[in-house]
């Protein structure tokens, strides 16, 4: 296999290595695009005139399903940048870059905190005695896109001086720990209310798919952007991985085809199988009565069949329950539109100054977004007519680009 050739670093770092560039460029515009897809997906999600595939609708993988993984895949992708600056084996500097990244974790979950907590809720002053008020808080409002971001992060921690051995270990931990959890209670928990969002408090387990691959990716780019290495071999493993794991999330949501209703249970109130990972009964002869092709599930990007058809379990793509399937898609997907912007990047400049800018203040972006939603709406309706609401998605992204766009002029970069 071509991508094994790849001279893959090994943690602690070699010594007396030449130092790797100082900036990722393709890094900010991939930053970039994700938040400009964040914004799109998050605006257009509240209105009737939106296609199912720009919503997240948790049984299936649609394209607003990709943009969250984007974000893990660059955290990771980051980590390893800052990692690569400290090429050294002393136990004392690395415990000062751990250090270094729980501080940063921690004051994104203070943001996070800031910018989730229901603070427009008209009976905030009644309900926040109420400890029901701050399990839906901890629950749902406040396990979102930063917050997964920083306990992923925390999870990843312990490994920065691990060799890629012991990393994967504890991705394999990570996962078969969140497939057990799932099976026995956690899986029904995250959909009873209040319902989780985005994989819920133990969503990191398998958020941590993405962020590895992402951490992966940044070492074979710092490799093989050294003195005398081949960048085409860097974009070859690149392709080769994300069409692996795209096809291994595949080949794993095929399991959700045993969750099949036959015949179709059209008066079914419940959405969720009694046992999501291992498989609920079939019915008497149903197994041998199927051919191969009738195991194989939609694709990616493809609705499946209703709940009344086919129930909700841990082997679909449903960033709802962070399921195995979905985050190791979104992980290849997340590879392959990085690699696209790194073979890209300084021939079509012009074409994506858009991501570039708000990829370097992408921080500023996220908490203004949701704040331009919410403006916007009040001069709109759910019904509101496509034009309208592509007017509105306009304003919303040309005044956070405006934004992004002066203080980048300014020099003025907001990080954590």
């Amino acid at each position: 296999m071509i991508w094994w050739r790849i001279p893959l670093p090994s943690s602690p770092p070699i010594e007396n290595k030449p130092a790797p560039p100082s900036r990722n460029f393709a890094l900010d515009r991939f930053r970039g695009y994700a938040v400009a897809g964040m914004i799109v997906v998050n605006f257009l999600g509240g209105y009737a005139c939106t296609p199912r595939l720009l919503r997240h609708t948790n049984d299936y993988c649609s394209y607003a399903d990709t943009i969250m993984p984007h974000f893990l895949f660059a955290v990771g992708l980051a980590v390893a940048m800052v990692c690569g600056r400290f090429e050294t084996t002393d136990i004392a500097q690395i415990r000062q870059l751990q250090w270094k990244l729980a501080k940063r974790c921690s004051a994104l979950l203070l943001l996070a905190f800031l910018l989730y907590f229901p603070w427009s809720d008209r009976e905030l002053t009644r309900k926040i005695s109420d400890p029901n008020f701050w399990f839906t808080v901890w629950k749902r409002d406040w396990m979102q896109t930063l917050s997964h971001i920083a306990w992923t992060t925390l999870w990843m921690i312990p490994c920065v001086a691990w060799s890629w051995t012991g990393r994967w270990l504890w991705l394999i931990g990570s996962v078969s720990f969140h497939l057990y959890l799932s099976e026995i209670w956690y899986f029904h928990w995250v959909h009873a209310a209040p319902s989780g969002i985005d994989g819920g408090p133990l969503g990191f387990l398998t958020w941590s798919i993405p962020a590895w691959t992402g951490w992966w990716a940044g070492d074979v780019w710092l490799e093989c952007n050294r003195p005398a290495s081949n960048p085409y071999r860097m974009m070859r493993c690149w392709l080769w991985v994300a069409a692996g794991l795209m096809m291994t999330g595949y080949v794993a949501s095929c399991g959700t085809r045993r969750y099949d209703r036959e015949p179709p249970e059209e008066n079914q109130a419940d959405k969720l199988a009694a046992s999501p990972v291992m498989g609920d009964p079939l019915p008497r002869g149903a197994k041998e009565q199927r051919a191969l092709v009738d195991w194989l599930a939609e694709p990616p990007f493809v609705p499946p069949p209703s709940f009344s058809h086919r129930a909700w379990n841990y082997w679909m793509m449903s960033q709802k329950a962070g399921t195995l399937s979905y985050l190791l898609f979104s992980s290849g997907f997340s590879l392959a539109i990085y690699a696209l912007f790194e073979a890209l990047s300084g021939r079509i400049a012009w074409a994506y100054g858009l991501f570039h800018v708000m990829g370097r203040n992408a921080i500023t972006c996220y908490a203004i977004h949701g704040f331009l939603i919410s403006w916007v709406g009040t001069w709109l309706s759910k019904e509101s007519a496509m034009i309208n609401v592509a007017l509105g998605l306009t304003a919303v992204l040309l005044t956070t680009y405006s934004l992004a766009a002066f203080l980048h002029w300014r020099r003025i970069y907001v990080r954590l």
